[in-house]
């Protein structure tokens, strides 16, 4: 696997799917109106998203990181700075969270839908050109993707010990 390789020349990672993207614009959406969210802890001037006019109506007011749809990003940066996982916002649990954001993805309105598709099918093509120029510097076989064996569990979800 290419675990080896600095941060910068691994394997690039599968973007976001269109509903990836709109789980992040309605988790913060539902946080930022909490006032919690990157509301309560923005990121720096020169690091906030000034595209919001391109957003749907109901995200625009968001403050996000210029890279908010960018898989991993906010890891690369803290595993760059050494950081620590920013602790859990406590407002909502997750399944309350993915209960919201799913019913609202049932019922999305067709901006936001077109938004977030076009969002990743850009992501899409970007991805793909990193891949071809990741496999024309490392080969074939560093790109392609290892899968890691599965720990059993005993059907309650709690590992074996063995």
């Amino acid at each position: 696997m290419n675990n080896n390789l600095p941060l910068n020349e691994r394997r690039p990672l599968r973007p976001y799917t269109s509903y990836n993207l709109y789980f992040t614009l309605e988790k913060e959406r539902l946080l930022q109106e909490k006032g919690e969210g990157y509301a309560a802890n923005p990121p720096s001037a020169e690091n906030i998203d000034t595209n919001q006019f391109s957003r749907p109506e109901q995200f625009r007011h968001l403050i996000l990181p210029k890279d908010w749809y960018i898989v991993n990003a906010e890891r690369k940066k803290l595993r760059d700075n050494k950081k620590k996982r920013p602790p859990p916002h406590g407002v909502l649990s997750f399944l309350e969270l993915t209960k919201l954001v799913s019913e609202g993805w049932r019922n999305v309105d067709k901006e936001t839908k077109r938004f977030c598709d076009g969002l990743a099918a850009q992501e899409l093509k970007r991805y793909k050109k990193n891949v071809e120029n990741f496999v024309s510097r490392h080969g074939e076989d560093a790109a392609k993707h290892v899968y890691r064996k599965r720990r059993k569990t005993n059907g309650g979800g709690k590992r074996r010990n063995h």
